[in-house]
């Protein structure tokens, strides 16, 4: 995976409303959070003295920092400075705001910049109809994952996704279930995965706690302490 590819930062359904929480993309800690339906991804500093966005909270589709309590909009616009109520923020008072997406029950984001990659109708498709299962944080750089997840699971799936662009994901046939596997580059030794299986009348839920024994297993031997 290169420095400007779509990464995988946590599954939708972690990302409650009107939460945030914080991931780490290369060594870079972000901010992920939801007001009642969107999802964003900031850099995880307010303009402001540098507290994280992930210790704020999240009101009326705007996230306000835990130390002053500047709220930003979705946009990272400053709306609000509470001890001057009056004031308008200037607008050069931004958020960093990076592009962020859902797919394959998978929050995406692209912190780096590059190209993001224009999925056509068929790919739009293919990234509906995924339920998140576990996100698991590992002790090995993300470079080593696909092959540890292949001695895990078997052979990754013949038809590749067509996105994200870089090989971000990883598509398996494990037990009779399909799972979308996103890699996420931690740092340089070590690494996070975010698994979602395809829904449908397949999927038991003796497939899904066959599916999540096996995922553990890798998990326990693999795991960051």
């Amino acid at each position: 995976m290169g420095q400007t590819d779509w990464m995988g930062v946590a599954l939708d359904r972690d990302i409650a409303p009107n939460t945030s929480q914080a991931a780490v993309v290369n060594g870079r800690s972000v901010a992920i959070w939801r007001s009642d339906s969107a999802v964003n991804v900031w850099e995880n500093r307010c303009p402001h003295r540098g507290m994280p966005f992930s210790f704020g909270f999240v009101k009326d589709r705007q996230i306000r920092c835990l130390y002053h309590g500047w709220s930003f909009d979705g946009e990272g616009r400053c709306r609000l400075i509470p001890a001057h109520p009056s004031l308008t923020p200037p607008s050069p008072i931004r958020a960093k705001v990076y592009p962020a997406q859902v797919r394959y029950g998978i929050v995406w984001t692209q912190p780096d910049g590059g190209e993001p990659g224009d999925p056509g109708p068929e790919d739009e498709a293919e990234a509906e109809g995924w339920v998140g299962l576990r996100s698991f944080y590992l002790d090995i750089p993300a470079a080593s994952v696909p092959a540890a997840l292949t001695t895990a699971l078997g052979s990754p799936a013949a038809r590749k996704p067509a996105w994200p662009p870089g090989g971000g994901l990883l598509s398996f046939q494990t037990d009779g279930v399909e799972l979308a596997v996103a890699l996420q580059s931690i740092d340089g030794d070590r690494a996070g995965i975010h698994v979602s299986v395809r829904s449908g009348p397949a999927l038991t839920p003796a497939l899904k706690h066959a599916v999540s024994n096996r995922l553990e297993r890798f998990r326990n031997a693999n795991a960051i302490a």
